[in-house]
């Protein structure tokens, strides 16, 4: 049974069959459109009508039909009618909490049946979770910054050592923000030699720029310093994260500091952190690009191939002199000689590239 109103309870398969619906289409010249599912509804007439008395709590049934044509259901299926489901607050804590360590709802709902005792024992249907966990989404909408802002105000009344800061824009729109936890500055102080800043990431749903700070432990372990959100890729927006970044560190500038070839990330980082140096992966991936270019424009090579060979000299010193330092830094060692490997084949591109051979045959 379901209410309608108030005071009207009627039977979940009342209204029309399938088949007078589609009678009654026919009749009226309809497109008629067959959903491949069980029957719902059977015309089922039996309701009852509950009036409140004018004067007094009391209540009196005033309609009661009693015109059942179909059967109960049994205790196995009675959970699934929708008079019977519902998320209980227990459940909308529990399911909060699962979403937050990032368990799918799925797994969600064979956690709550093994603590329930099965499926019928649960309450509620997984489109039932999914359908809350939407309103959760929507219930964000628009209050997501202040919601940021809220959760990082907290965590640093928890700990003073927790740092954030952020900017908003001529707007009061989020422009930007950084944060680092306690445990991130104590591992800098360690582990703060050499930073890799990478800002290649970028949110899907607020088109925002992922800035991590991360670094290497002595277990060869990937580490986070910090992070921060950016609005832009302009030099202004990098000054200011690394000011922060820098600001919030405990022990000084990084020894060295690893990034892509963004210009202006390059500008930012001349003027707050001198010690920059470019990914190296970067590096052999222009200058394979470079290559393949020059490649395919043989006949306007003339002195640029000498370039080409000067750069690649500059990189087979540089793998030289890291190489040297692999008793130190024994970490990099397989590194340095999967791109030794690489600079190896670029040079044997080179010397396809330049090969009279193959001069020849472009000729014909």
């Amino acid at each position: 049974m379901k209410l309608f109103g108030n005071n009207l309870y009627a039977s979940n398969k009342a209204g029309q069959t399938d088949e007078d619906r589609s009678k009654k289409r026919k009749t009226s010249g309809d497109t008629i459109k067959t959903k491949a599912r069980g029957e719902v509804r059977t015309s089922c007439k039996a309701k009852i009508t509950i009036v409140k008395q004018q004067t007094g709590p009391d209540w009196s049934v005033s309609v009661f039909a009693e015109g059942y044509n179909h059967g109960l259901y049994t205790p196995s299926k009675v959970h699934l009618l929708r008079s019977h489901r519902s998320v209980s607050m227990v459940k909308r804590v529990l399911t909060q909490q699962l979403s937050e360590a990032n368990i799918p709802t799925c797994q969600q709902m064979q956690l709550l049946e093994i603590e329930c005792g099965g499926t019928e024992s649960v309450g509620c249907t997984e489109r039932d979770i999914r359908n809350f966990e939407k309103e959760l989404k929507d219930e964000q909408k628009g209050i997501d910054a202040e919601t940021l802002i809220e959760f990082f105000t907290s965590e640093k009344e928890k700990n003073k050592a927790f740092f954030f800061d952020y900017e908003t824009d001529s707007d009061n729109r989020f422009s930007r923000c950084f944060w680092a936890d306690p445990k991130s500055r104590g591992t800098y102080s360690v582990f703060g030699d050499v930073v890799v800043f990478d800002s290649t990431y970028n949110t899907n749903k607020y088109s925002m720029i992922f800035t991590p700070f991360v670094g290497v432990n002595h277990h060869h372990q990937t580490i986070v310093f910090g992070c921060g959100f950016l609005s832009d890729e302009k030099t202004e927006s990098y000054v200011w994260l690394l000011n922060k970044f820098m600001e919030a560190m405990p022990t000084g500038p990084p020894k060295s500091i690893i990034t892509d070839q963004d210009p202006a990330l390059t500008k930012a980082l001349a003027q707050v952190l001198p010690v920059h140096r470019y990914c190296l992966w970067h590096i052999l991936n222009n200058l394979s690009e470079l290559l393949i270019y020059e490649a395919r424009h043989i006949p306007e090579l003339g002195g640029r191939i000498e370039v080409i060979q000067m750069k690649l000299r500059q990189l087979q010193s540089i793998l030289e002199i890291a190489d040297a330092r692999h008793e130190i830094d024994k970490g990099i060692h397989n590194w340095i000689a999967e791109t030794r490997e690489v600079a190896y084949d670029i040079e044997d591109l080179l010397l396809v590239v330049l090969s009279p051979p193959n001069f020849a045959k472009e000729g014909r």
